[in-house]
């Protein structure tokens, strides 16, 4: 699977930039305590002080870690001037390399949060996979990500790192569904499932015959007599094809969140699309339509 597009793309330039402050988020931000300020006075040169406090209040607002190239200009001369340093003894394109990473690790001790690496890395890929089996929307996942790093003090990874958790994560769902279609779909259940979806099927070509599925794909709601009966027989397709796989369907234990996922996707989805899918992907989207997505197209507004 190509990498998913979380965010649109102002957004993400936005996720890996330095934060804009204006002159309070400056005051609130740049401002330093007790314990900073002896971190401070503990440099040298002029330029370290000054990326360390630009360093400082960046993580403080977003999180993260920026190279001295991002540094906003506004706020060096703001924090050039608090620390009341003369502008030309400070030169930020020598603020990098070990310099850089010691006061990575001094910030993240000093504000007690852990720094993005393998063990870290790990935590968040199982709450990724906790978030996608629910099948939540995209940004939601995204933010939701976001949250469980301030909740357990992580240092935010980039927009890139999250997107990569989020696809390798969908991948391995979708994997996962299809090994257990794989071992639990006999041949004439996906036979009945390429013929309820009208694919891979030579006589509904010869006959031009209208698939079932798209017979219960959108629910009419008028209660003229003939568009209740139209429901009823739609109804008694699908409580037909459900008796044929309930076992499959309870071997999955697709969680609600998973199944209205499916069965939108099914319920989008044109029949040349659904026959375009892989076989394990075609069975698991067309056994996703469980009584739970039934129910919410059934459901009377």
């Amino acid at each position: 699977m190509t990498k998913l597009v979380i965010l649109p793309a102002n957004e993400r330039t936005k996720f890996d930039e330095p934060p804009k402050f204006n002159d309070n988020d400056r005051t609130v931000y740049f401002s330093l305590k007790d314990d900073d300020l002896n971190l401070v006075k503990e440099l040298r040169a002029s330029t370290t002080k000054v990326g360390f406090a630009l360093q400082l209040g960046y993580f403080k607002s977003n999180g993260k870690f920026y190279t001295s190239e991002q540094f906003r200009e506004q706020d060096i001369k703001f924090v050039t001037k608090m620390l009341a340093l003369e502008s030309k003894d400070v030169d930020l394109l020598t603020y990098k390399n070990k310099i850089y990473t010691d006061h990575h690790k001094k910030i993240l001790a000093l504000l007690s949060w852990q720094p993005f690496n393998k063990l870290q890395q790990g935590k968040i890929e199982e709450y990724v996979q906790w978030l996608v089996q629910r099948q939540l929307a995209l940004k939601p996942i995204f933010l939701s990500i976001i949250d469980f790093c301030w909740q357990n003090k992580i240092e935010l990874p980039s927009y890139n790192i999250i997107a990569i958790f989020i696809t390798d994560a969908y991948n391995k769902f979708e994997d996962d569904l299809s090994n257990a279609l794989a071992k639990q779909l006999t041949k004439d259940q996906l036979n009945k499932l390429n013929e309820f979806a009208g694919v891979d099927n030579d006589e509904n070509k010869k006959r031009m015959h209208r698939p079932q599925i798209t017979l219960i794909k959108q629910i009419n709601q008028s209660l003229r007599p003939l568009d209740v009966q139209a429901n009823v027989e739609a109804f008694t397709i699908f409580k037909e094809h459900f008796s044929t796989f309930k076992n499959v369907i309870d071997t999955l234990r697709l969680t609600d969140q998973a199944t209205e996922y499916f069965a939108t996707l099914v319920q989008k989805s044109t029949t040349y699309q659904l026959s375009s899918f892989t076989k394990d992907r075609k069975a698991a989207s067309l056994t996703g339509v469980t009584p739970q997505g039934l129910a919410s197209r059934f459901s009377v507004n």
